[in-house]
């Protein structure tokens, strides 16, 4: 059987890789390579492009990070070429885009070479006119939530002229591997950062800005203080785009430590690339969000059987299940709700432990990744199938 050429382009290669970066990772690892060849376009070398290498995927560096304007034509007639070279020689059978980035930067090879072209689609953010006709006419849209897909169908003025049409909308919930997430308390963290034994670990994860709710997280910590001592807050994560506002905001979130006195209480990891190992040691995961196209880690947590209390925003009530067996949805961002309900759990043991045993369970249940991976690779025959018949 002749393998399927793939070319996966992922936007971005940053120092650290994130959850977009991992959830390729985890489908070029597990993906059947007896029926799929992956090859990986990235903009510039990195630990990711080091990461693909390792694992025995193909990955070609090339910047296609550029606007198009009246100002940079060669530098675009550039790209067209070396794209079109790319597809050739590689001979792709099928274009897959890790995010919807910079996908106007392809169109005009793509459109003379006929590959058919799969996006997926990880945000429940506002997307300009461009990129959303664009996306509408790819052969299929990922969607990893509900969430996700209705924000893309959100009526707009705009959607008069673009008509996505929802049958090329596929949802497939990002999975996880679960087996990573189920070893027992390594105590690195209380060793790593001297955590006493009685204190409980309150862990946020993800990329250091403002959605994520790192301040929010803060302001809670100070509150909850109030009423408890035995507690440690570990902000986990880094920067994704490293911009001035970006920085900004972590800047912002220290000051607040500093202005609370908290530095004894709130440790800032910076990212961490053993998350499966040190997410054992944490006692509950908490995501104050003000959106989240699904949340990975909110999923991580249940896979290792931890409590989970995130935001009723987006794709974070879908991987929950829309009730409180998991966890507590908070029906309000606030500093004031968070506290509270982390000290409710903290007073309710036997009901954190009830919550981690049923997240664990839904983790396997409905985020197991060789389903995922199964899903997607269905998605890829039926488009080529779907392609060979036009």
């Amino acid at each position: 059987m002749k393998q399927i050429n793939i070319l996966y382009v992922s936007p971005t290669d940053n120092a650290n890789s994130f959850g977009a970066e991992q959830r390729l990772f985890d489908i070029l690892q597990h993906l059947d390579k007896t029926r799929f060849k992956p090859i990986v376009l990235l903009p510039q070398k990195g630990v990711f492009h080091q990461k693909i290498e390792e694992i025995g995927v193909k990955a070609a560096v090339y910047d296609f990070r550029l606007r198009i304007t009246k100002d940079n034509p060669i530098k675009f007639i550039k790209l067209t070429r070396h794209l079109w070279s790319l597809l050739k020689d590689e001979k792709i059978d099928l274009i897959h885009f890790n995010m919807h980035y910079y996908l106007a930067n392809f169109w005009l090879p793509i459109s003379f070479s006929r590959i058919p072209v799969i996006i997926h689609y990880r945000s429940c953010n506002w997307i300009d006119i461009a990129e959303k006709f664009l996306m509408a006419r790819c052969h299929r849209i990922i969607c990893i939530s509900h969430a996700v897909k209705q924000a893309f169908l959100q009526k707009k003025r705009s959607n008069v002229f673009i008509r996505p049409k929802k049958e090329n909308m596929e949802i497939i919930h990002d999975g996880v591997d679960t087996q990573r997430f189920t070893g027992k308390n390594s105590n690195k963290l209380r060793s790593e950062f001297s955590i006493g034994k009685e204190e409980k670990i309150i862990a946020l994860i993800g990329a250091f800005d403002s959605i994520k709710g790192q301040d929010i997280a803060v302001e809670a910590f100070r509150l909850l203080l109030k009423l408890r001592s035995d507690v440690r807050l570990l902000i986990i994560g880094d920067v994704y785009f490293v911009k001035p506002s970006k920085l900004d905001y972590v800047n912002r979130v220290k000051r607040l430590i500093e202005q609370y006195c908290l530095q004894d209480k709130v440790i800032l990891t910076g990212y961490r690339d053993d998350v499966p190992d040190i997410i054992q040691d944490i006692d509950i995961l908490i995501q104050p969000s003000s959106t989240e196209g699904l949340c990975t880690s909110i999923i991580e947590a249940m896979a290792a059987g931890k409590p989970v209390i995130g935001t009723d925003i987006g794709g974070i009530p879908e991987v929950m299940g829309g009730n409180e067996e998991v966890g507590i949805l908070l029906n309000e961002r606030s500093p004031e709700e968070l506290a509270r309900a982390i000290n409710d759990l903290l007073d309710h043991p036997d009901e954190m432990r009830k919550k981690g045993r049923a997240g664990r369970e839904r983790a396997r249940k409905c985020f197991d990744i060789h389903a995922n991976i199964k899903h997607i690779e269905d998605v890829y025959g039926e488009v080529l199938r779907i392609q060979k018949k036009r």
